[in-house]
């Protein structure tokens, strides 16, 4: 009896003690110890650094594969996929220093794996990227990616566009869940922000099936920052001034780590005047102020984690629309007539559980976006000419599991319930509705050896959208008359969408250094409330819905090849995206009390395109970086007329200096890049043609370490030139407004 119980005694210490793993993290090449590297485990969102000696201790670990990730400034990230099986729970981990890192793990695709073993590209910029970004607003921040534009007018007033789609044929997500605020409108931006992010990844074209049926132009994920390390509290300020809006984009942050436990608050301030062009004429009305909060709770146990997130935002947004330059408008940030008040509460969780060799994932989310838009406010009136709430929860349960040692799967059921809410207000857009969203679907993947693996995918969704008998919009189209009054002035729609959605595709192994990725896909899209139902006034335009509407389904074909050396990379990419029942917005040519009328249409529709990058470090010059990108995008309806708002040629050239160490500076860089747009003269019936232009950038930065504290400082300026330009995808262009001249910005952080 004593032995029984002395060997469960010894056993259960046993599994104590394995519940953690310990390592060393040292130079490949010298073998000098890494102090101050990042372990971090995927799947638990929890991590730690390495001590004075390169050791790092991580505790209760699952029984069960986790994704240990490896980084530190200058060398290449490492990931090691670890198991209990492995019996390995001292880990001597070698670092290897390269001039370009060509490899990390991405989340969005599905499964934690790193870029070159999935058959779906991501792209993505990691949180450097994005804290020394002089971008004013977040979708700004997007045009990094070749392949991907923002179309707008004011810098807070904008949308992302892949490969010529934008609205609702993007998917954007906070943190894996998808975002609902009105996105129908050219004037509706997605309301999510770049600070506190800590990478942001984009899968282009329909193949992602694990999001939504909605993503048949992409999906856009902002993925939040990592706690701090374990048994750590830090904290950040960052500061960032902008001369040609007058404008501050302010942060603070502090968040503390336990072994089990994680706690965040984050809050963001940002600040603008309107922007003015090249001719250092002030575009009236592009002016906006935004106040958010972040917070965050999480707690790991042995076999997982959950955590609690709750972003709140403010944002008052001018409406820069024609006749605005006759209204005064006084020289403050705030916006006081014609803009768009804002109120956006999001709370979500975010659950992992390990039950043997299988992963529960058991997300939530729900919002409340409250849309007010603010003509001119007077004693006897508020003003207010829209005042509408969406309320939607969504829900993801999927689990992970590993069918054998070379085929892995996702089986999951995502849902969404979504009810928007007309209060007082002098009219309503959209109508009062409900909308319900089911979907079931398997997603595996298959890797029978290192050279290939095959990703496939089915994805089942349905939709039902109810809108109950109400009095319709705020304005009727000619004469009413008896047989005519119920039309113009009620709205009742009952409609139902169903479909499958599918992916299939593979990565090869060429050799060690490049590889070929190739994927076909199909999804369809149901359409939006707006584009059914939509009839008022918005925004100096009158827009009309069509009822009749089909779902849009998209058939589409990538074809990539990616080289990687120690000092060069290349990717380049090719697409053909065929779509029936393509949904956009035309004019009529009618005029009604001065405003264009615009309505709902479709047609079949075809998009090809290339995206090409290539990085270059000559070995001659260490210091040395030469980056180029390039993006073209050819989109024609079935009769072969183009398409609305498909961006030109456009390319990047970039060449950067860079030194790690410079008397008492820490990694600093010099760049100066080339923005090339040429001129797009295949514009489509109801557009002009846009001239091609150029910008000139530049940007240095550097970091100091007095003590215990990093201090990054950066400046930047954007259309060095000065060029007086209009993009194609500029809303203002037809008011006669040109894009921004010259920005030029100064940041600080400061990491304690």
């Amino acid at each position: 009896m004593r032995r029984t119980l002395s060997a469960i005694i010894t056993l259960t210490f046993s599994i104590i003690v394995n519940a953690q793993i310990s390592g060393i993290i040292t130079d490949k090449n010298s073998s000098e110890k890494l102090v101050g590297a990042t372990v971090y485990i995927m799947e638990l969102d929890k991590g730690t650094t390495t001590d004075t000696n390169g050791r790092f201790t991580l505790k209760n670990i699952p029984d069960n594969e986790i994704t240990i990730q490896i980084s530190y400034i200058g060398y290449q990230t490492t990931y090691i996929k670890w198991s209990p099986e492995s019996n390995q729970y001292d880990l001597s981990i070698s670092l290897e220093h390269v001039m370009i890192r060509h490899e990390e793990v991405v989340v969005s695709a599905g499964f934690s794996d790193t870029q070159h073993r999935n058959a779906i590209s991501v792209d993505f910029l990691d949180n450097k990227q994005i804290s020394s970004s002089p971008a004013i607003s977040s979708t700004q921040l997007l045009a990094k990616f070749p392949g991907v534009d923002v179309a707008g007018g004011s810098p807070a007033e904008s949308q992302p566009v892949i490969r010529g789609l934008s609205g609702t044929n993007i998917l954007m997500l906070n943190n894996g869940i998808r975002l609902e605020n009105y996105q129908f409108s050219r004037h509706h931006p997605f309301i999510v922000d770049e600070y506190g992010t800590e990478r942001i990844e984009v899968i282009k074209g329909p193949a992602s099936l694990l999001y939504g049926s909605d993503a048949v132009g992409g999906v856009i994920n902002f993925i939040k920052e990592l706690p701090a390390a374990t048994n750590q509290m830090e904290a950040v300020f960052g500061s960032r001034y902008f001369s040609n809006t007058n404008g501050f984009n302010t942060t603070m942050a502090v968040k503390q780590s336990s072994e089990n436990f994680q706690w965040g608050v984050r809050g963001v301030v940002k600040s603008h005047g309107d922007y003015h062009d090249g001719n250092n004429n002030a575009i009236p009305n592009s002016r906006y102020t935004s106040k958010a909060l972040k917070n965050f709770i999480g707690y790991n146990f042995k076999n997982g984690s959950t955590k609690l997130f709750y972003d709140y935002s403010t944002d008052n947004i001018g409406l820069t629309i024609g006749g605005i330059d006759t209204i005064t408008l006084g020289d403050s940030n705030n916006p006081i007539v014609y803009y768009q008040d804002l109120e956006n509460h999001f709370i979500s969780s975010k659950t992992t559980l390990f039950i043997g060799n299988t992963k529960l994932n058991a997300n939530f989310g729900y919002q409340i976006n409250k849309r007010k838009e603010i003509e001119i406010a007077t004693a006897e009136e508020d003003g207010i000419a829209i005042n509408s709430q969406l309320n939607t929860f969504n829900y993801e349960l999927k689990a992970q599991t590993n069918l054998s040692d070379k085929i892995k799967s996702i089986f999951g059921f995502q849902g969404m319930y979504r009810n928007n809410a007309n209060h007082e207000a002098e009219g309503k857009i959209i109508p009062d509705a409900d909308l319900l969203d089911l979907s079931g679907f398997g997603f595996f993947q298959y890797t029978p050896n290192d050279k290939f693996v095959m990703q496939a995918g089915l994805r089942y969704d349905y939709r039902s959208l109810d809108v109950p008998l109400q009095e319709r919009g705020s304005h009727e189209h000619g004469e009413t008359t008896e047989e005519t009054a119920h039309e113009e002035e009620y709205i009742e729609l009952y409609r139902n969408f169903n479909n499958i959605s599918g992916s299939i595709g593979a990565t090869y192994n060429l050799s060690e250094t490049s590889l070929l990725r190739a994927n076909f896909a199909s999804a369809f899209r149901a359409p939006n409330l707006a584009e059914l139902t939509q009839g008022g006034l918005h925004a100096g335009r009158h827009e009309e819905g069509n009822m009749n509407l089909e779902a849009q389904r998209s058939y589409e074909v990538d074809l990539g090849l990616h080289n990687h050396h120690e000092l060069f990379t290349f990717d380049i990419s090719t697409f053909y995206n065929n779509i029936t029942n393509y949904i956009y917005l035309a004019p009529t040519g009618i005029i009604e009390d001065e405003n264009p009328v615009y309505e709902y249409r479709q047609t079949p529709a075809g998009l090809a395109g290339a995206e090409a990058g290539i990085h270059y470090h000559p070995s001659s010059a260490k210091w040395l970086h030469i980056k180029g990108t390039g993006a073209y995008i050819h989109a024609q309806q079935k009769d072969g007329s183009p398409l609305p708002f498909i961006p030109p040629l456009k390319g990047n050239l970039e060449i950067k200096i860079e030194k790690d160490n410079w008397a008492f500076l820490k990694r600093s860089f010099f760049q100066i890049d080339l923005d090339l747009a040429s001129k797009q003269n295949n514009p489509s019936e109801f557009e002009t043609v846009t001239n091609g232009y150029y910008l000139v950038n530049a940007m240095a930065a550097t970091e100091l370490n007095p003590g215990t504290i990093n201090i990054e400082l950066s400046v930047s300026a954007n259309n060095l030139m000065n060029i007086q330009y209009v993009d194609h995808l500029n809303l203002l262009k037809d008011l006669g407004y040109y894009n921004m001249g010259r920005n030029i910005s100064i940041g600080l952080t400061a990491r304690f």
